[in-house]
């Protein structure tokens, strides 16, 4: 497919809007908050932009189970030309970046990483005694997290999010050597009298 064969499919609400959108968010955006942005379902967007990549401009790409969208430099030509074309219309006021972003969407799921660690320390240590404790539902509950941050950082650079992310991945550790040091009194016999 070419863009010559399409050119009223750019005058459509939604594909105008996820080109836009991407075009605006400046870097590569989730597929689910562009979705989100345009009032579109995922499915929906997922098939206009599979339309988009095989007119060449835009490509996917997947950090974890997740897929991010970007635009190929045919891509920001269209849409460039497309935010122009909405912008006569507007009279002077030009389209204002919303600016939901990749950094936005990992420091979302940092926070709510960071819920789900604690609420693990909350039901499966805190205030247990040592026979109470079940060492391989704490390890299985908090090893996705640890997974998903080992993740993240390798594909992030701002050290903003690495910090968080760091002090994220240390919280995990401090539980599990809490837990171990919990169990270790369990297995430390009692001083004989």
């Amino acid at each position: 497919t070419t863009l010559g064969d399409n050119p009223k499919y750019f005058l459509q609400i939604k594909p105008a809007s996820l080109l836009i959108s991407i075009r605006e968010s400046e870097e590569p955006i989730y597929v689910s908050i562009l979705a989100k942005k345009t009032d579109c379902t995922y499915s929906h967007a997922i098939a206009i932009l599979k339309r988009f990549q095989d007119m060449g401009i835009v490509d996917f790409e997947r950090i974890g189970r997740v897929k991010l969208v970007r635009l190929t430099p045919m891509g920001i030509k269209v849409a460039d030309s497309l935010v122009s074309f909405v912008n006569a219309f507007n009279m002077g006021q030009s389209i204002k970046p919303a600016k939901t972003s990749v950094t936005d969407e990992i420091s979302a799921r940092i926070s709510e990483y960071e819920s789900k660690i604690e609420r693990v320390f909350k039901e499966e240590i805190e205030g247990k005694s040592p026979e109470e404790l079940d060492v391989a539902v704490i390890s299985r509950r908090l090893a996705p997290y640890k997974r998903e941050i080992r993740k993240l950082k390798d594909s992030v650079r701002e050290e903003n999010i690495l910090k968080e992310l760091n002090r994220l991945e240390a919280r995990i550790d401090e539980i599990l050597r809490e837990r171990d040091r919990l169990v270790g009194d369990l297995k430390t016999p009692r001083s004989s009298r």
